[in-house]
C-alpha cells in the first residue's frame, strides 16, 4: 500500500499555467503581512483570524480584521508552495549534475577490429569523427582508468 501523494498545485499536475501568473515571483516580504515571519504568521492566524476587533480598535490601527490575517495566510501558502516546488526542481537539476559529475569517464577508447586493438583514440574529437567512418567489423570502446589495458 503506498501513501496518499497530495500535489502542491492541480494546475500544475494538469500541465497548465499559473492562474495567478507571476503574482507569487517575489521576495516573501511583497506578501501581504510580509514584514512577519511564517510562524508569527502562522499564530496571528490562529490568534485573531476568529476574532472581530472593535471597529474602534481597528480604526486606530491597535487591531485588524479577520480577513486580512486569512488573505495573508493564503498568500503565504500560495507563496510558499511555489518557493518549495522551485527549491525541489533546483535540488533534482543539482543530484543530476552531481550525477552526471560521478559517472565514470572515458581515458580514452580503442578502436577494435577483430578483437584487437587497432588504434588508440584520446580525445571526443577522435572519436566522433571516426564513429561516422568504421569500417566493417571496427567497433570503439571505450578505456577506462584501471581498466585491463589501459595506460
Amino acid at each position: 500500500m503506498t501513501d496518499p501523494q497530495t500535489p502542491a498545485a492541480e494546475w500544475r499536475e494538469q500541465g497548465e499555467p499559473d492562474p495567478h501568473g507571476t503574482r507569487y515571483a517575489c521576495e516573501r516580504a511583497a506578501l501581504a503581512m510580509g514584514d512577519m515571519t511564517d510562524d508569527q504568521l502562522a499564530n496571528a492566524v490562529y490568534t485573531h483570524g476568529d476574532i472581530r476587533p472593535s471597529l474602534n480598535d481597528v480604526l486606530q490601527g491597535k487591531a485588524r480584521m479577520p480577513i486580512e490575517y486569512l488573505t495573508a495566510a493564503k498568500d503565504r501558502i500560495r507563496w510558499l508552495s511555489r518557493a518549495l516546488e522551485a527549491s525541489l526542481a533546483e535540488a533534482d537539476r543539482l543530484r543530476e549534475q552531481v550525477r552526471a559529475l560521478q559517472e565514470p569517464r572515458p581515458i580514452g577508447w580503442h578502436l577494435m577490429e577483430g578483437g584487437k586493438v587497432v588504434a588508440i583514440l584520446v580525445s571526443r574529437f577522435q572519436v566522433e569523427h571516426k564513429q561516422s567512418r568504421l569500417a566493417p567489423g571496427e567497433r570503439i570502446v571505450p578505456v577506462y582508468a584501471g581498466q585491463d589495458g589501459a595506460a
